[in-house]
């Protein structure tokens, strides 16, 4: 199954441990093939932007997404293990996703969690 992302001039999207970024002055649309990860930029929380507990959660599990073999599991859970949640039955549920290898669905769930705290 292909994926079709749409792109603005300039804009990043995190490819495996590969960033491509849109150097046409102009939108672009790009399709990848195959099973690599794929975060758009605006969805990507980096490692300086991690400064609350989910933040740095969210960070790790994308980056276990993005790099298993550089990130592993045991410290997104750690990172879990270390703090006391308010919104507990939504973070257990994206850490159960993670323990099924669904990463990408967890990234989805915590996602939501941050729009809830945004709130």
């Amino acid at each position: 199954m292909s994926l079709k992302i749409d792109l603005r001039s300039g804009e990043k999207v995190y490819v495996g441990n590969s960033i491509l970024t849109v150097a046409s002055d102009e939108r672009s649309t790009i399709i990848i093939d195959g099973t690599l990860p794929v975060i758009r930029e605006n969805d990507f929380i980096h490692q300086e932007q991690a400064t609350t507990p989910l933040l740095s959660l969210m960070h790790a599990v994308q980056m276990h997404y993005l790099v298993p073999e550089q990130y592993s599991v045991s410290s997104i859970f750690h990172v879990y293990l270390s703090t006391t949640w308010e919104n507990s039955v939504s973070i257990s549920s994206a850490m159960k996703l993670v323990s099924q290898g669904e990463l990408y669905k967890a990234i989805r769930v915590l996602k939501d969690v941050l729009k809830i705290e945004a709130r």
